[in-house]
């Protein structure tokens, strides 16, 4: 019971998700969204009945990446400001970052740095070093960075 109750949580959540990505509230966005969410949700299931789909979220990483969404309007007032200055060079820069390991939380720690890592425009992840614990970046504007991924 409580599989069926995540799978219709889960569910629920990537068709709201669908409906914002798309932008529209139709009749065919709304089907469209529901097999979308229900293929993901399929797909989610089969990886983790065979073992495929390990990872734990650790929530102080969840909790530090509340401050995205001020960084992503500070990043690109920043962009904006640097585009106006002239063409920015940019850099690459590693960041210490516990990703080290290989148990469940540590992958939920890379797939968080990877897909939070991306959102302000200021800087991208390029790389995770599981081995060394760090983070390789790529900043647009480094006199300005958050100073890490998340």
């Amino acid at each position: 019971m409580r599989a069926v109750a995540a799978a219709a949580f889960w569910w629920v959540v990537l068709l709201f998700l669908w409906l914002l990505y798309v932008g529209a509230f139709s009749k065919e966005a709304l089907y469209a969204g529901a097999l979308a969410a229900a293929l993901a949700v399929g797909l989610g299931a089969l990886l983790g009945r065979h073992g495929l789909y390990r990872y734990r979220l650790d929530y102080r990483v969840v909790l530090r990446s509340g401050a995205l969404p001020w960084y992503l309007v500070r990043d690109f007032g920043l962009i904006v400001l640097a585009l106006l200055r002239g063409r920015p060079g940019g850099a690459f820069v590693a960041y210490s970052f516990p990703t080290e390991g290989r148990d469940e939380a540590a992958a939920g720690r890379r797939a968080l740095v990877g897909a939070l890592g991306s959102v302000t425009p200021n800087s991208y992840p390029v790389d995770v070093d599981a081995e060394r614990g760090v983070v390789l970046m790529h900043v647009l504007d480094p006199a300005h960075a958050k100073g890490e991924p998340l």
